[in-house]
């Protein structure tokens, strides 16, 4: 996204108290790029705005709903921010194995798909 100027580690992060705190990687945004929503005060000195990206949000095994309207960009306290660890503490998440909801049906269907004509393909 050419709209980030760094990525950081926002400490607590709740989704604006939707969800649990927890730490974050999140995308600081260049100032200008990103209009802020109608009834937001301007960003003070000690905010900035950043991009949370959507994928950690809500435990494949047993995790938390995304709360209804959700926003990936929000006003994060400069003092919440923090530079991310090098290197980092985690790898990629990759799972064992994905849930059901996620891979779809495990077999084909038995029956065979019928053309418009009524004959078998």
């Amino acid at each position: 996204m050419g709209r980030i100027a760094r990525y950081v580690r926002w400490i607590g992060d709740d989704a604006g108290g939707a969800l649990q705190p927890a730490d974050v990687a999140a995308g600081v945004l260049y100032p200008g790029t990103w209009p802020l929503p109608r009834g937001w005060a301007p960003l003070g000195p000690d905010e900035a705005l950043v991009y949370v990206p959507p994928q950690w949000i809500g435990g494949w095994e047993g995790g938390y709903r995304l709360a209804p309207g959700y926003q990936h960009v929000w006003r994060a306290p400069l003092a919440q921010l923090r530079a991310l660890p090098d290197p980092p503490e985690h790898g990629p998440y990759r799972p064992a194995e994905l849930p059901p909801s996620a891979t779809g049906p495990a077999t084909r269907s038995p029956w065979r798909r019928r053309s418009g004509r009524g004959r078998e393909r």
